[in-house]
């Protein structure tokens, strides 16, 4: 849904990063596969870079998307 909409969809990606809070791990897992898969467009990783998810609860799970999220970050501050 997210990849297959014109223009990311701000309030289908807060609902997702709501989902990297559940207490079912499984849950955290599916979300974060999802996100790592949307992120693969830049409009979207900038949208959910600039929403600031907490990653660090997530541990081994979140890594792949925090490799995605670090290097954008970096570049993005650099232009501020």
């Amino acid at each position: 849904m997210i990849l297959h909409s014109p223009t990311a969809n701000t309030w289908t990606l807060r609902l997702l990063l709501t989902q990297l809070y559940d207490p079912a791990m499984e849950v955290c897992q599916l979300a974060t596969q999802f996100l790592e898969e949307a992120c693969e467009a830049v409009d979207i990783l900038r949208l959910v870079v600039a929403m600031q998810p907490t990653l660090d609860h997530l541990g081994d799970v979140g890594h792949g998307l925090l490799l995605k999220w670090d290097p954008f970050e970096l570049s993005s501050r650099a232009f501020l």
